[in-house]
């Protein structure tokens, strides 16, 4: 990791190349490494190596999205089965743990790889369920790491946010000009 982001907002040009849903808005890292959509309204913060997505700035959010570039050994990278790389990202959560479900692929058409898994568990400080989920994805040599954590009573809400970001993802799809936009030949 270790690489430093910043958040930039840009003017897009008249014709340009991106596209999203209504109610989204596109966030784009490394210049098109990475690519996903989120809900226009929500509070979007960088840390280091990661930009991190809430519904409401902290400490009243519900949930976090975040995402990051991951880095692997060319020589070792393509090798690992992405269920290892998901398995290996789990993250011990502090509570109980109800049920985890195990990393599973999940096919796209697009060439891009995706595996994901989800634990719930009993956060210990609020006493409350809660999912958290993360999800590996490669294409085009770039490894993307994403993780989800909501209250589970807000399963209904959250889980269509988390299902239009896998969808909405794409990696690889560099652009030299953000008001631009993918350029197609």
């Amino acid at each position: 990791m270790g690489e430093k982001f910043q958040k930039q907002t840009f003017r897009l040009k008249e014709r340009h190349g991106w596209k999203t849903k209504p109610g989204n808005v596109i966030c784009v890292i490394d210049r098109g490494a990475i690519r996903f959509d989120y809900p226009k309204d929500w509070d979007f913060t960088v840390e280091e190596g990661q930009v991190n997505i809430r519904d409401r700035p902290k400490p009243d959010d519900d949930c976090i999205l975040s995402v990051s570039r991951m880095y692997l050994p060319t020589e070792l990278a393509d090798q690992v089965p992405l269920r290892e790389l998901v398995d290996q990202a789990l993250m011990e959560e502090d509570g109980e743990i109800v049920q985890r479900k195990p990393a599973a692929d999940i096919p796209r058409q697009d060439g891009i790889e995706l595996a994901y898994a989800e634990t719930l568990y009993i956060q210990s400080k609020e006493k409350r369920q809660a999912y958290s989920r993360v999800a590996v994805a490669r294409g085009s040599g770039v490894y993307c790491l994403m993780t989800f954590s909501f209250w589970a009573d807000h399963l209904a809400k959250f889980d269509p946010v988390w299902n239009e970001a896998l969808r909405s993802l794409t990696l690889g799809l560099y652009t030299t000009d953000p008001t631009v936009g993918p350029v197609i030949q």
